[in-house]
C-alpha cells in the first residue's frame, strides 16, 4: 500500500506541477479523490492488467484473489525449503549486481 501512495503522489505532484500544459484524462478533483482512496486501509488500488485502467478493491476480495493465484498449481508449485534458500540466495546476488552496476538504488534495495 506504502508504494501505491508514494505513486500516486509522485504522479499527481508531477500532474499539479505540469498542470497547465499538459492534458491528463483526469481532473484535479478526481486525482485527489483517487489519491484518498489509495490511503484508505481498506481498499487496494493497483493499475489494472490490460487496459491501461485503474482497479479499485476490497482488501478482502484481493487477498482472495491472491490466494486463488497462488494455488494454482499449474502456475505455482510448493518448493522445499532448500529450493527456497537457493532462490532467495540468487536473488540477493542478482540484488546486489544491480546495485554495483547502478541499476539499483540503496532505496530499491531496501525495499526489496
Amino acid at each position: 500500500m506504502a508504494m501505491i501512495r508514494f505513486a500516486l503522489e509522485q504522479i499527481y505532484c508531477d500532474f499539479s506541477q505540469h498542470m497547465s500544459w499538459v492534458c491528463y484524462n483526469l481532473t484535479k478533483c478526481e486525482w485527489l479523490a483517487l489519491k484518498e482512496l489509495a490511503q484508505s486501509k481498506h481498499l487496494i488500488v493497483k493499475p489494472s492488467d490490460k487496459g491501461n485502467k485503474i482497479v479499485i478493491l476490497h482488501h478482502r476480495r484481493y487477498l482472495e484473489m491472491c490466494y486463488t493465484h497462488l494455488h494454482d498449481m499449474d502456475v505455482y508449485k510448493v518448493v522445499d525449503i532448500q529450493t527456497y534458500y537457493g532462490a532467495l540466495q540468487e536473488y540477493s546476488v542478482l540484488i546486489d549486481k544491480g546495485q554495483h552496476l547502478g541499476y539499483l538504488t540503496k532505496e530499491d534495495v531496501k525495499k526489496s
